[in-house]
């Protein structure tokens, strides 16, 4: 079994890594789609999906103090749009068919209407502190000879474009920036990652991966 060394802030990724390219699993918890909060009857599971909210929450906040005072968190383009972009489900309808006088749900469905302001806003933070991704001439070469070369990981892996690209733009900065690090809970990324790094005999300390266990709770893996 392949021993992770555990991180417990996110200044101290910044700390081994010249910068860190963020995916958009890591900025949620438990799950992706939000419309399963709203099929749900029971109280406890209403609760334990807003407690899941309240989390994502709190790790907004942090990450945007630490994007405020300059930290080399990065995300690339794809990834702006696929977090920023979102899919309005019929909050009220579904929530007038399982009870209009259900509280729990009416602040439920609050807090997702909320968390979805914040996500755009999140995407203007990067943006405002310049750390949407860009890269030189020579850097977007080498990503031209790597996505070439790696093609072959989106179905193997089964990775979406936007996972490639943040996959191949990580390789990229590894390579021309010092280091990077990979910060996503893509397991298929991750095993890309893995393949990657054997194939280019690169350390894991060059290009590194962490995954998110929880708030201030991550895994370096190796």
């Amino acid at each position: 079994m392949v021993e992770n060394d555990v991180v417990d802030s996110l200044e101290e990724i910044a700390s081994k890594y010249s910068l860190a390219l963020m995916d958009t699993s890591f900025f949620s918890e438990s799950f992706r789609n939000k419309k399963n909060l709203i099929t749900v009857r029971g109280i406890d599971s209403v609760k334990e999906k807003a407690n899941i909210i309240e989390k994502e929450h709190q790790f907004r906040i942090m990450l945007i103090d630490y994007l405020e005072r300059g930290f080399p968190y990065f995300i690339t383009y794809p990834v702006s749009k696929e977090y920023s972009g979102i899919r309005h489900y019929p909050y009220k309808k579904i929530i007038r068919k399982m009870g209009s006088n259900n509280r729990e749900l009416l602040n439920l469905r609050r807090q997702i209407r909320d968390s979805e302001k914040e996500k755009r806003r999140l995407i203007d933070i990067f943006e405002e502190n310049d750390k949407i991704l860009q890269l030189s001439e020579e850097e977007k070469s080498l990503y031209d000879v790597f996505s070439e070369k790696y093609y072959f990981f989106k179905n193997v892996y089964e990775l979406s474009d936007v996972d490639f690209d943040l996959f191949i733009s990580g390789a990229v900065l590894s390579k021309a920036r010092n280091s990077s690090a990979l910060a996503s809970n893509d397991f298929g990324i991750v095993h890309a990652w893995r393949c990657f790094l054997k194939k280019e005999n690169i350390s894991p300390n060059q290009f590194g991966f962490f995954v998110k266990r929880g708030i201030n709770f991550y895994w370096k893996l190796t």
